[in-house]
């Protein structure tokens, strides 16, 4: 019986301790004679036992213990692991985003819903446009025509403080739809 290449590599220690059986060392030494590179790897475990290795002492066997279970927690800590994706500076840095953008944008949902807001920003998205296609410049009535060339305007409000342009600016859109409401029923006198 003959054996393959790889189970005469394996029986190859045995071969030299003698502790294989007839048959088995008689297919060893056949295939070893055929062989070079079993040949070549018997020669090469008999060099080795020929080696002797002083024993190491009874300190070394005593901490070797000590030694493999730290190279094990090494590697443990260097080998990835769901508890270092969940509890890691990096998910913890999302987490943190995650709920700031959820108060932010709670926040900013409740602002828009209240009331005490700004009204003239409402919805900064949603612009309405009075359509003054029906008014002629006849509708409009000039308030150059009332004043007399000599006469200087005055007012007794400080300019500063107070102004026109800041109150219409204020207005909403459905404020200023009456205001235009309300000018198109005055009769057109002007001033």
């Amino acid at each position: 019986m003959k054996s393959g290449h790889e189970e005469t590599v394996e029986r190859l220690p045995e071969y030299l301790e003698g502790s294989l059986s007839d048959d088995l060392r008689d297919s060893v030494e056949s295939h070893i004679m055929d062989c070079q590179e079993c040949w070549a790897e018997l020669s090469f475990i008999a060099e080795l036992r020929k080696i002797e290795v002083p024993d190491p002492g009874v300190l070394f066997w005593q901490t070797l213990p000590r030694k493999v279970s730290w190279q094990v927690k090494e590697q443990r800590k260097k080998r990835f692991s769901l508890k270092s994706l969940f509890f890691g500076p990096l998910p913890a840095a999302a987490l943190i985003a995650i709920v700031f953008l959820a108060v932010v944008t709670f926040n900013l949902t409740k602002e828009k819903k209240s009331p005490g807001g700004d009204p003239f920003f409402k919805d900064p998205l949603m612009v309405e446009a009075i359509d003054d296609s029906g008014i002629e410049e006849t509708d409009v009535p000039l308030i150059t025509d009332q004043i007399a060339a000599n006469e200087i305007y005055t007012s007794d409000e400080d300019p500063v403080e107070y102004s026109y342009h800041k109150e219409f600016a204020s207005l909403s859109s459905d404020e200023l739809d009456r205001v235009y409401e309300a000018f198109k029923r005055e009769p057109s006198t002007g001033g």
